[in-house]
């Protein structure tokens, strides 16, 4: 018996989204459907003539990237996705609607959209062509425009952003203290560079490699600090730590302890690509019913800032101030 439709009446090719379907009487069932096809679903005995609203942003089948299928395989990696949406929900707060923002590495395109409805302007950049086109598909408009770079010069005058953003991005540089500075150039006096990356205080121990393989390296806040004041003057550096809910932290760090396991079976984990491991969970999900309540349970309001003992963040946020 083949899987049933779903009535979201998504046009061809639109990858994966996740689905909310309004069942009768308010009963409300999360899916995510592959072509107007259901491919995971809380259950599969409600009518399936209901209405449909959609639940956060289009996913791409790119691998590797957040936002992704993968993002949504599971509780943990759907924190992950929220976790990255926080930052840009948050420097939203402080764009000025005249201000021109950079999102540097946008992959996907959800967080210079969000961006976008508080700036004049937003440009996104990203090395990858294929998630250019993507983005730009998806979220590009007259104000929020998608460029593929090579990585290493941003194709913009000297002092032309209010805000500039690197989300994720730093750990994955291999001559980070040179990124920085390109995105110090870019900056107009007076505006702001806001970065987040993973801390390496509770991902790693002392002296250890990441075990993200894409990871070049990771900070703490002391080692994130030292990096940006190779560009940015000490005082203009600010950091805060992005922390979850005692039950996000509790889920992060139980993950990052799974990962963190030695032996050989760890080794074959970290060898299989996300794109594949995320195929995986999706078929296990379509047999065993996976529950998906954490896509209704979960938002970007699990997140927030702390100025004090940033060690405890599950990611740093750095914010740098141009003179």
């Amino acid at each position: 018996m083949g899987r049933p439709e779903c009535p979201c009446s998504l046009p061809a090719n639109r990858a994966v989204v996740a689905c909310v379907l309004e069942a009768e009487a308010g009963d409300r069932r999360m899916g995510i459907c592959v072509d107007s096809h259901w491919l995971l679903c809380d259950c599969f005995d409600i009518r399936w003539g209901s209405s449909v609203s959609y639940q956060g942003v289009y996913i791409s089948m790119t691998s590797e990237r957040i936002g992704s299928l993968d993002s949504f395989s599971t509780r943990e990696k759907y924190l992950l996705y929220l976790r990255h949406l926080f930052a840009y929900e948050f420097t939203k707060g402080m764009i000025q609607s005249t201000d021109m923002v950079l999102d540097v590495g946008c992959g996907l395109g959800y967080g210079a959209s969000i961006l976008g409805k508080a700036a004049v302007h937003v440009l996104g950049l990203d090395t990858n062509a294929t998630v250019v086109t993507e983005a730009t598909q998806e979220y590009g408009r007259s104000d929020v425009l998608f460029r593929q770079y090579d990585g290493i010069n941003i194709p913009t005058q000297d002092s032309y952003y209010d805000i500039v953003v690197a989300f994720h991005l730093l750990e994955h540089i291999k001559d980070d203290a040179v990124f920085v500075g390109e995105l110090y150039r870019v900056l107009r006096p007076g505006g702001f560079l806001l970065l987040t990356t993973p801390n390496r205080v509770y991902r790693l121990k002392p002296g250890q490699r990441p075990w993200n393989q894409f990871h070049v390296r990771e900070y703490d806040a002391q080692g994130l600090k030292d990096t940006l004041g190779k560009v940015f003057h000490p005082d203009n550096i600010g950091m805060l730590g992005i922390c979850g809910t005692p039950e996000v932290q509790e889920m992060e760090h139980r993950r990052v302890a799974w990962a963190l396991r030695d032996g050989p079976l760890s080794a074959i984990r970290r060898a299989i690509p996300d794109s594949v491991k995320a195929a995986i969970s999706v078929v296990l999900g379509l047999f065993c019913h996976r529950s998906l309540d954490f896509l209704v349970r979960h938002g970007v309001d699990d997140f927030h800032t702390v100025a004090e003992n940033v060690t405890d963040g599950l990611d740093l946020m750095a914010m740098c101030r141009k003179p």
